[in-house]
């Protein structure tokens, strides 16, 4: 359970809802379907899933990102696989998507996992990004399977976002999760976690931005634990 010394109170441990039938992994600013290869592999048999590019993010796509055309993808995409309802995990860029997707389409959204997410970017900090980006290398980039020209576009179209007012109309289970190490989501995570009604909070001590990748172990028990799979122990 988290220990949080802040005035924001702990979220209660959620009442019992039903196993996930399907999730689907979103990925960050910077990552790609291979950022949750430690979640896949550990995948329970009985949970299918999937962990698609963000549209707009793919290398050498043609698509320009806007977070309601990544919404739309995801949305659609599990239509056309079959997917009436099932859970979204994401991670920053991801986890804004899978908001939106659980605000935007409720009853195909069954559970919601949000990693390292804002429901609205500061704008101070998604600016230092964006200057930040400009000094490093297409090539460093491209070794890294990731588009410059795509990741300033989604810091343009991401720091518009704003769920901020909306988060009282998420329906589903919600699991919030942060790095103890990553400070500039902190606030953002207490927020969405007691702001989402059926929302729980859990501060994985250790970790940074990347959680799953950081404390791959803590954050996988959790995870699969909330989707009602857990890994053997």
């Amino acid at each position: 359970m988290p220990t949080d010394d802040s005035p924001w109170p702990q979220t209660p441990d959620l009442p019992g809802h039903e196993p996930a039938r399907h999730v689907t992994f979103l990925h960050g600013l910077g990552g790609s379907p291979l950022s949750w290869e430690e979640q896949v592999s550990k995948l329970p048999r009985d949970l299918p899933a999937v962990a698609p590019w963000l549209k707009g993010m793919r290398p050498g796509g043609n698509d320009e990102f806007t977070l309601a055309g990544a919404v739309g993808d995801v949305l659609l995409s599990r239509q056309l696989d079959g997917v009436s309802t099932g859970a979204l995990v994401g991670h920053s860029l991801g986890a804004m998507v899978a908001l939106q997707c659980a605000l935007d389409d409720p009853d195909s959204v069954s559970h919601l996992v949000l990693v390292a997410g804002q429901a609205r970017p500061p704008k101070a900090v998604m600016q230092l990004q964006r200057v930040a980006l400009k000094f490093v290398s297409k090539r460093r980039l491209a070794a890294q399977g990731v588009s410059k020209e795509n990741l300033m576009e989604a810091l343009r179209d991401g720091s518009q976002f704003d769920a901020q007012g909306s988060l009282d109309q998420i329906r589903c289970p919600t699991l919030v999760v942060y790095g103890s190490r990553d400070r500039p989501n902190q606030p953002a995570a207490k927020h969405m976690a007691a702001a989402i009604p059926r929302a729980r909070l859990e501060i994985v001590e250790g970790a940074g931005h990347d959680v799953m990748r950081d404390a791959t172990p803590t954050f996988n028990a959790l995870l699969y634990d909330f989707l009602g799979h857990p890994l053997p122990g």
